[in-house]
Protein backbone atom coordinates (compact mmCIF):
# COMPACT_ATOMS: atom_id res chain seq x y z
CA UNK A 1 0.00 0.00 0.00
CA UNK A 2 1.27 3.35 -0.89
CA UNK A 3 0.13 4.92 2.55
CA UNK A 4 2.49 3.05 4.30
CA UNK A 5 5.01 4.93 2.46
CA UNK A 6 4.40 8.46 3.48
CA UNK A 7 6.29 10.66 5.66
CA UNK A 8 2.89 12.11 7.02
CA UNK A 9 -0.43 10.49 7.63
CA UNK A 10 -3.47 12.66 7.91
CA UNK A 11 -6.79 10.94 9.43
CA UNK A 12 -9.82 11.84 10.88
CA UNK A 13 -11.36 9.30 13.11
CA UNK A 14 -15.31 8.53 12.95
CA UNK A 15 -15.77 9.53 16.45
CA UNK A 16 -13.65 10.49 20.10
CA UNK A 17 -15.54 8.71 23.05
CA UNK A 18 -15.71 10.92 26.30
CA UNK A 19 -12.59 8.37 27.64
CA UNK A 20 -10.66 9.78 24.96
CA UNK A 21 -11.07 6.09 23.20
CA UNK A 22 -10.93 6.57 18.91
CA UNK A 23 -13.03 4.50 16.72
CA UNK A 24 -11.69 4.61 13.29
CA UNK A 25 -14.44 2.62 11.08
CA UNK A 26 -14.34 2.02 7.22
CA UNK A 27 -15.67 -0.18 4.37
CA UNK A 28 -12.07 -2.36 3.95
CA UNK A 29 -10.00 -1.81 7.88
CA UNK A 30 -7.32 0.28 5.51
CA UNK A 31 -7.87 3.69 7.90
CA UNK A 32 -7.41 1.99 11.35
CA UNK A 33 -4.99 -0.19 9.55
CA UNK A 34 -2.72 2.84 8.20
CA UNK A 35 -3.22 4.22 11.83
CA UNK A 36 -1.61 1.38 13.59
CA UNK A 37 0.57 0.00 11.32
CA UNK A 38 1.59 2.91 8.74
CA UNK A 39 3.88 6.07 9.07
CA UNK A 40 5.81 7.41 12.34
CA UNK A 41 4.17 10.54 12.14
CA UNK A 42 0.02 11.04 11.75
CA UNK A 43 -2.13 13.88 12.03
CA UNK A 44 -5.07 13.71 13.53
CA UNK A 45 -8.12 16.08 12.04
CA UNK A 46 -10.89 16.06 14.69
CA UNK A 47 -14.02 18.30 15.42
CA UNK A 48 -15.93 19.04 18.19
CA UNK A 49 -20.08 19.39 17.52
CA UNK A 50 -21.41 21.29 20.35
CA UNK A 51 -24.61 20.41 21.82
CA UNK A 52 -24.62 17.15 19.86
CA UNK A 53 -24.94 15.25 23.55
CA UNK A 54 -26.97 15.51 26.26
CA UNK A 55 -25.43 17.39 29.29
Amino acid sequence: MKKFNVDFYFVSPQAITLNGEMIFIDANGNRGASVIYGPKKIILIAGYNIGSYAS
